[in-house]
């Protein structure tokens, strides 16, 4: 079993997926956003979590998920929220609410998923990510929300407004790991039980495997950080794309 496990954003349609990735380290598995209605039931939120239960427990793991990708921007263009935020401000917390209960319901509890909210976000969008998580806390203050932060610069400004009602983050790199006003910003944020993981999500052939993979899993151990993650690692039957070189 790793000692910091490891992420690859993916689906496992089957238990040969399950058992690839749990051999690399993999605790985790990411369900579709998409899968989860705005009210009502998910069927395939349910077979998910079911078949998932089932491989971890001939593998001796705890099932736990990534809720991905961009909860928040899916919502906003299933209910047309950017052009009218009284809706968002009604719609987007019970739109977090239904996600918990179907989670709960099926047998995840709070602290067995996060709910990534936006994905590699900039800075123009930072303002109205932090009143979604400010909405979403208050509503189902239980609920962990994840954010996965990019390459690109980011203000500390609000950068720490964000880190102040976000559960969990997941860094490009190694900046907020070396540079000193994103040191002290993570140092922070674990004081008070944030979870941090890194990633890489480099699909350039010209990208040194050392680096990405091998360095990799070093970063994670020299900064003590909860998970290693990659995009990904397979993307088994769904086609040819630019990171099957990895593969």
């Amino acid at each position: 079993r790793s000692p910091i496990p490891s992420g690859f954003y993916m689906n496992v349609p089957n238990q040969e997926a399950y058992d690839l990735a749990a051999d690399l380290g993999a605790e985790r598995h990411l369900i579709n956003i998409w899968s989860f209605p705005l009210k009502g039931e998910a069927p395939q939120v349910a077979k998910r979590i079911s078949n998932d239960r089932a491989w971890a427990a001939k593998r001796g793991i705890h099932p736990r998920f990534d809720i991905a990708y961009s909860a928040y921007k899916t919502f906003l263009e299933r209910c047309n929220g950017k052009k009218d935020p009284a809706k968002t401000e009604a719609l987007w917390p019970e739109y977090v609410r239904n996600v918990k209960r179907i989670m709960n319901e099926n047998g995840v509890p709070d602290e067995d998923y996060f709910v990534e909210t936006l994905d590699e976000p900039r800075e123009n969008d930072l303002a109205d990510l932090i009143r979604a998580h400010r909405l979403a806390k208050a509503a189902v203050p239980t609920v962990r929300l994840c954010v996965t932060i990019g390459a690109w610069e980011l203000s500390e400004k609000r950068m720490n407004e964000l880190a102040d009602v976000t559960d969990e983050f997941i860094f490009w790199g190694r900046s907020y790991f070396t540079e000193p006003w994103k040191v002290k910003l993570v140092e922070k944020f674990r004081a008070r039980g944030g979870v941090v993981r890194h990633y890489m999500c480099d699909t350039s052939m010209r990208m040194p495997l050392d680096t990405y993979f091998r360095q990799h899993a070093w970063v994670g151990e020299r900064y003590g950080l909860d998970g290693n993650y990659f995009y990904e690692l397979s993307k088994y039957m769904e086609g040819f794309g630019s990171t099957d070189f990895k593969e």
